[in-house]
């Protein structure tokens, strides 16, 4: 998977590096500005993007909604210091919003939520039969 962080601090960058890293993951790019960032996904593909919310100039949400315009596959974590911003990531369409300081593992566990969402992606139809329902992908209707 190839990341993007975006953060306005050059320790929390440090530090998430440290945590993917730790985790497995070496496909990493970084950003101190939202302006940054976008230049950055103009010119590479990202699968996903690690953005703190409170930055100067543009915050994380405005900086969401326009790489969610660029790349609508994008999934984006949120990582702040803040949880009274929770409603607006999610509107992005937010995977997971961590919450400063995070461990490794809740990291992890919203790494792995996109994992899951990119298998759920497939087709699926529900059907009734009396008072049953039936999940069915295309190949099993005839």
């Amino acid at each position: 998977m190839n990341f993007l962080i975006v953060d306005d601090e050059s320790l929390a960058i440090s530090r998430l590096t440290r945590l993917l890293t730790s985790l497995g993951h070496i496909s990493i790019t970084a950003a101190s500005s939202g302006a940054e960032a976008l230049e950055l996904a103009s010119q590479q593909k990202f699968d996903i993007a690690l953005l703190d919310i409170s930055m100067s100039q543009m915050d994380g949400i405005e900086l969401g909604y326009a790489l969610r315009y660029q790349h609508e596959d994008l999934a984006i974590i949120y990582q702040t210091a803040y949880d009274h911003h929770a409603l607006k990531a999610f509107d992005v369409g937010a995977v997971d919003y961590l919450l400063k300081p995070y461990t490794a593992e809740s990291l992890e566990r919203a790494i792995s939520r996109v994992a899951i969402n990119n298998t759920q992606k497939e087709l699926r139809l529900i059907s009734k039969a009396g008072e049953n329902h039936y999940l069915l992908s295309p190949q099993d209707l005839y």
